[in-house]
This record gives structure tokens, sequence and C-alpha cells, in this order.
């Protein structure tokens, strides 16, 4: 093989194609050289109709999950907003017992929110005084977590020591 025959871009080594020649018809800029580069391009541009339909099969699957994802995040942010509450509103009660000197405490109630907030005196010494506070109000039903039902009526109690 003579030289002329070889591509620029080929390694000797491998088995070379002979360079077609270019006629003056397919010249740049001659009608018949766009004619046959459009047909080329137009013939391996775009996607086939199986791309198309597994990129939207991916894209449906994407967005679906997308979705689900979205109900959670509200439905546990709802969650959280709630339990915040409650805790804030034991909270509450247990500051207003504590800012009671030790021996005027006595058994009280409070309302904060959508909550009501009671405490009893379960145990009581000369050094200390134990109190089981309740919060009724809108929780998180039986077995907790995200999936468990959001009820208007929950009753919780918690027990807090004061000491002399």
């Amino acid at each position: 093989m003579s030289a002329a025959t070889l591509s620029p871009t080929c390694s000797p080594s491998r088995k070379l194609a002979r360079i077609p020649t270019r006629s003056l018809a397919h010249r740049p800029g001659s009608s018949r050289a766009r004619a046959s580069f459009t047909s080329r391009v137009s013939s391996r541009a775009g996607f086939s109709l199986v791309e198309v339909v597994v990129a939207m099969l991916v894209l449906t699957v994407g967005l679906l999950g997308l979705a689900a994802g979205t109900g959670w995040v509200i439905r546990s942010v709802e969650v959280a907003r709630i339990e915040t509450a409650r805790s804030a509103a034991l909270q509450s009660g247990i500051e207003q017992v504590r800012g009671t000197p030790f021996d005027d405490l006595t058994p009280g109630s409070a309302t904060v929110g959508n909550y009501q907030v009671t405490w009893i005196e379960v145990e009581s010494t000369n050094r200390s005084r134990l109190f089981e506070f309740a919060v009724v109000g809108p929780g998180v039903g039986p077995g907790g977590g995200t999936f468990a039902p959001i009820l208007t009526d929950v009753s919780t109690s918690f027990q807090y020591r004061v000491i002399r």
C-alpha cells in the first residue's frame, strides 16, 4: 500500500480502507453536497421510539417516587409539630411547679394552646415530692411513629420529682 491511501489518523498496523475521492459535485457549498450532508445527518439525528419510551418510563418512576416521598415528608413534619407542641405544654406545667416554693406545692392544671396539663402529687417526703403530669390534647395515636393516626384527645403522663 502506498502512503497516499493512508488516513492521517490510522496507524500502519491496521487494515486500511481506501479513501474515496470527491467529485466536483461534492465540493463544499454545492447543492448536491448539502443534500448529501442533510440526508446523512437526518438519518442519524434524534431519538428512536424505544429510547423515548424508556426515557418516559424512567421519568415517570422518578416522579412517582418524588410524589410518594413528598407525602411522607408532609406527614412527618405534621407529627413533629404536634409532638413539639405537646412537649412545650408539658414543659410549661413543669415550669409552673418549679416556680412554686416547695412548701406551697399543690395539685393544679393549666391550659397551653390545645393542651390541658394537670399535675397531682403521688409521693411526698420532707426532702422531695413526686408529681405526675398528664397532658391531654392532639397527638399521635397508639404505636407512635410516622404512620400512626393523629387523634384529637391523646393522654400521656410524665413524672417529675421536686427536691427541697
